[in-house]
C-alpha cells in the first residue's frame, strides 16, 4: 500500500481477507495512526515515496517481480479536489512535517514508478472526483496512460460510496 495515510484502505483490505504485508507513508502523525491501528505482521515504511525502490519492496516481502497479488495506492488528491485550490497551487512544493517538500498532482508518477518495477498481479488507485473534471483532466489523462503503458488493462469507475451503505455522499474515482 502507498500513501496509506492512517491506514483506513489496508483495513478495508485486511477485512476483505487480504494480508497487508508493506505499507508507505511518511507523514509522522500518520504512521502513528497507522500504526495505533494496523494488524500485527506488515512493514510501515516511513520514508518518501519518491525515495522507494521496487526492488527494496520486493526485498521486503521476499517476493519476486511480478509475485504481488495487489498494490494499492491513494496518491494525495488535495491537487485535484474540487474543494480546494486547484490549479493555482500546481507546480508549487508543499512543506510537510519532517521536512518534506513535493508537488502533490505529480505523485501519482511515484505510484506509476513502483507498479512497473513490482509487476503485481493487479492493482487498485484511489483518487477524487476533481481528478475527471475541468483542468486536472489532463492529468487523469497523463495517469491513465502511465497505468495503461504499464501492461495492465485498466478500467476507471466513479463510485460514491453512499451505494455501498457509507451514510454520505463521498465520490471517489477508482483505477
Amino acid at each position: 500500500s502507498t500513501f496509506s495515510g492512517c491506514g483506513g484502505s489496508c483495513l478495508g483490505y485486511r477485512m476483505a481477507g487480504f494480508r497487508v504485508a508493506w505499507a508507505n507513508e511518511f507523514v509522522p502523525a500518520a504512521q502513528a495512526s497507522y500504526r495505533a491501528n494496523a494488524a500485527e505482521g506488515g512493514t510501515l515504511d516511513p520514508r518518501d515515496v519518491r525515495a522507494v525502490q521496487p526492488g527494496e519492496v520486493l526485498a521486503a516481502l521476499g517476493l519476486r517481480e511480478g509475485e504481488l497479488d495487489v498494490l494499492d495506492g491513494s496518491p494525495p488528491c488535495q491537487a485535484f479536489s474540487t474543494a480546494g485550490k486547484r490549479e493555482r497551487g500546481w507546480g508549487k512544493e508543499r512543506r510537510y512535517e519532517g521536512g518534506a517538500e513535493q508537488c502533490n498532482e505529480r505523485l501519482f508518477d511515484e505510484y506509476v514508478r513502483l507498479l512497473r518495477g513490482l509487476r503485481p498481479k493487479t492493482f487498485v488507485a484511489e483518487n477524487v472526483a476533481g481528478l475527471v473534471r475541468g483542468a486536472a483532466k489532463g492529468f487523469f489523462l497523463e495517469i491513465l496512460a502511465g497505468l495503461k503503458g504499464s501492461g495492465y488493462r485498466v478500467a476507471v469507475r466513479l463510485l460514491d460510496a453512499q451505494w455501498l451503505g457509507v451514510p454520505q455522499q463521498r465520490n471517489r474515482l477508482f483505477f
